[in-house]
């Protein structure tokens, strides 16, 4: 199955569509995006690999990362579980306890005079108390995106009705935790915002799952890509990719020998895999979904 590209799967999931009960579908992109969903879900081979990643020894005591070296500089990618916004008062909120660890990591990592440096994806530096200079724009991407502000009763009646959703959504999670890998990983990640622990078993499940790169981040671009096609939008992927190229880019021109990055779980992988093959491009796929 990993020798099969990405659109030869997604063909031959539609071509079994119809052959068993399947919801009603309003265009081709509601099609593409249950076909990527099923991909995901038929082709992990071993459905036990979460309950084994969990009961196998400890592979990282704080936060998961892969290490690689390209050209001349050793790049650290680390990843961890970051929840929700600080002012957000809802349950996936990242820890004081947590935040406090991570921040003491981030800071020893960074020592400029060494050759380590320490970059941030874009608006953890906020949540982490580091300088914003760490950062590296892979949501804006150099475009100065507008500010609606909200006024204090708007934005309590969000925070409200996010709380509400957050209830619901973990009193589901919890009920139906062994149906699915992707409930089971969402729950772990759920523990992994008040321990270090977890934040690592989390990570450990992501390097470990099933379906490897290019494969698993392009069923992610694919679901993104139907779900938000608004132009300007930078999904995961393609955000990981612009960091990837961004990380290369400082480290050739500052001669840096050690490159440590810290964002979201869901970007460890990806960047790792971008680092290698920087000229990958979504076109391809691109072309596919919207029917270029």
């Amino acid at each position: 199955m990993q020798n099969k590209t990405l659109i030869e799967l997604l063909e031959e999931s539609q071509e079994n569509l119809y052959a068993v009960p399947h919801p009603f579908f309003r265009s081709r992109k509601e099609v593409l995006r249950f076909c990527a969903e099923q991909v995901s879900e038929k082709y992990v081979e071993d459905s036990d690999f979460v309950e084994k990643t969990l009961s196998a020894p400890q592979r990282f005591t704080s936060l998961p990362y892969l290490s690689l070296c390209v050209e001349r500089t050793r790049f650290n990618i680390y990843g961890f579980v970051h929840g929700a916004a600080p002012e957000q008062p809802n349950l996936n909120r990242l820890s004081w306890k947590n935040k406090s660890q991570i921040r003491k990591m981030m800071l020893q990592l960074h020592n400029p005079a060494r050759g380590r440096e320490v970059f941030l994806e874009e608006n953890l530096s906020g949540l982490l108390d580091l300088s914003k200079s760490m950062e590296i724009d892979n949501f804006t991407q150099g475009v100065k995106m507008p500010k609606f502000p909200l006024s204090e009763k708007a934005r309590f009646a969000l925070r409200l009705k996010r709380l509400r959703y957050d209830l619901r959504g973990k009193l589901l999670l919890f009920a139906h935790r062994d149906e699915k890998n992707s409930y089971k990983i969402e729950l772990l990640n759920f523990f992994s915002l008040h321990s270090m622990y977890y934040q690592g078993k989390s990570g450990e499940v992501k390097i470990n799952h099933p379906l490897k790169e290019p494969l698993n981040l392009e069923l992610d671009h694919v679901a993104e890509a139907v779900s938000n096609p608004n132009e300007g939008y930078c999904n995961c992927s393609e955000r990981s990719l612009y960091t990837a190229r961004k990380l290369l880019e400082f480290a050739d021109k500052g001669k840096i020998p050690e490159v440590n990055y810290l964002g979201g779980l869901s970007h460890m992988t990806q960047i790792a895999y971008f680092l290698e093959h920087p000229d990958y491009s979504f076109k391809t796929i691109d072309d596919y979904v919207f029917g270029k």
